[in-house]
Order: C-alpha cells, then sequence, then structure tokens
C-alpha cells in the first residue's frame, strides 16, 4: 500500500515540476519545444485567450482515446492520470504566476 501511494505521489510530483518548468521558464520566454505541448504553446501565441492547458487537452485527449483503442485498455491508469494532471497543472500555475516582462 506505501508502494502505490509513493507512486502516485510521484506521478504527481511529477507533473507539478513539469508544469512549473513550462509556466515558469518556458512560456514567458516563447521557447518552444517539440510534442504537444510546443504545439500548444505556438497556439497559445496565435490565440492568447487560450491557456497553454487547454491546448494541451486538445491534443492530449483525442491522442488518449487512440492509444487505448491501439494499444488496448491497459494502457494503465497512470498514464491518463499524468496525461490529464499535467495540463490541469498548467492552467492553475499560470495563474499564480506572475508575468515578467525581463528577459533572461
Amino acid at each position: 500500500m506505501k508502494k502505490i501511494i509513493s507512486s502516485w505521489i510521484g506521478i504527481f510530483v511529477g507533473c507539478t515540476i513539469l508544469a512549473a518548468g513550462f509556466v515558469y521558464f518556458i512560456n514567458p520566454y516563447n521557447l518552444v519545444p517539440g510534442g504537444v505541448y510546443g504545439a500548444s504553446i505556438v497556439l497559445h501565441n496565435l490565440f492568447p485567450s487560450i491557456q497553454v492547458g487547454t491546448f494541451g487537452y486538445m491534443f492530449d485527449i483525442p491522442l488518449l482515446i487512440i492509444s487505448v483503442l491501439v494499444l488496448g485498455a491497459k494502457l494503465g491508469a497512470r498514464t491518463i492520470v499524468a496525461a490529464l494532471f499535467t495540463p490541469l497543472a498548467m492552467n492553475v500555475l499560470s495563474l499564480l504566476s506572475y508575468p515578467s516582462e525581463e528577459a533572461l
């Protein structure tokens, strides 16, 4: 039981650290990594009224559905929770962040 709880805590902490990295270091300076969140940052710059995490959901949910159809239902609850918690953490942290105009 302790191992299961520590595993879930690790997932939530890791997702929060990933989200904080995007919100505090990547998004403010218009750095664009690859993948789902890189595309989300590009779309956020085109449509600033929609948060990066919301675009992340727009990409993650269809990809999760396709992966369950292709790979089967044994994809894992941890994968689904992590894919859905990361954009949520990004949206929450972006509400808490102070926008800085200074360059690195």
